[in-house]
């Protein structure tokens, strides 16, 4: 299974082919202690006693030294300022529409359209336009993320 793509981060093609193995152990996400001894620190303790993890790491290690000498690339940085930017922008959209959850306060359903959301509009008195907003957004993301490979599979392997 190809758990990392990528298409939208051709950068980091390199890096996300080789860790496809190792995103397989940790759900996606890329953890710095997991490479420390590679990248000249000493490791807290990190041991996980998956079977095959050991392998997985030792192949994207080779990766990891490479990205790193890389950072300062223009492209590495424009792809990962654009991935980070995603990322920021996902977790504060999830976190709203779950506090609006929790609250009872996200409708059913809306006639707003998700391109509506603008900066202003989370510094507003109105919860119910908001989340009104908020609704479509998450309907809008969860339709995508139905169809295509997750952004964030993608953006938790180039951070």
């Amino acid at each position: 299974m190809k758990l990392l793509d990528s298409s939208e981060f051709p950068a980091f093609e390199g890096l996300l082919e080789a860790c496809n193995s190792y995103a397989s152990f940790t759900g996606a996400r890329f953890d710095p202690e997991d490479f420390a001894l590679e990248l000249g620190r000493k490791p807290r303790v990190t041991e996980r006693p998956l079977a095959g993890f050991a392998e997985a790491r030792a192949e994207a290690a080779a990766a990891v030294l490479r990205y790193v000498a890389k950072k300062d690339d223009d492209d590495v940085r424009r792809e990962y300022e654009v991935a980070y930017r995603r990322t920021v922008h996902e977790a504060a959209l999830s976190a709203m529409v779950a506090a609006l959850k929790e609250l009872d306060a996200l409708p059913e359903a809306t006639a707003i359209k998700a391109t509506d959301l603008t900066a202003d509009d989370v510094r507003t008195d109105n919860l119910k336009r908001l989340a009104k907003k908020l609704k479509k957004i998450s309907e809008t993301r969860d339709a995508k993320t139905t169809t295509t490979t997750t952004v964030l599979a993608k953006l938790r392997a180039a951070s």
